[in-house]
């Protein structure tokens, strides 16, 4: 089936928006610390993997997508203190949402008319 231009173009400012978005910082309490001191810095390298979307007959919204998110590298840090080739379960799911709306709201900023659904991918982490 083919895409209407519309669709097309909002795709490709989709694409253009999120091209150099590819790296997520963020951190966490360590487990049982009451310091405020003792955390894990979390770095994430990512690649938008597929943007799919379709019209929408919502009232608030003209599309309707799905992002494909694909995690490629996640480092864990202690005063600046790195080590990589962390799994998805090796943090926290907080994280993982964290991501997902960075990328939602830097879409919504633009293109407010436009409602997406984060997916991961995990299966390129660390490999």
């Amino acid at each position: 089936m083919e895409m209407d231009k519309v669709t097309e173009k909002t795709l490709d400012m989709i694409h253009k928006l999120l091209k150099d978005k590819n790296q997520f910082d963020d951190w966490y309490s360590m487990p049982y610390s009451s310091s405020d001191d003792d955390r894990v810095d979390v770095h994430i390298e990512y690649k938008i993997k597929k943007v799919l979307l379709k019209k929408t007959k919502d009232s608030n919204h003209l599309f309707l997508g799905t992002i494909i998110i694909q995690p490629i590298k996640v480092s864990l840090g202690v005063n600046d203190d790195w080590e990589h080739g962390f799994k998805q379960h090796d943090v926290y799911e907080r994280i993982w949402d964290s991501l997902s709306e960075n990328v939602i709201e830097d879409l919504e900023t633009i293109l407010p008319h436009v409602y997406v659904i984060p997916e991961f991918d995990f299966t390129k982490i660390n490999s």
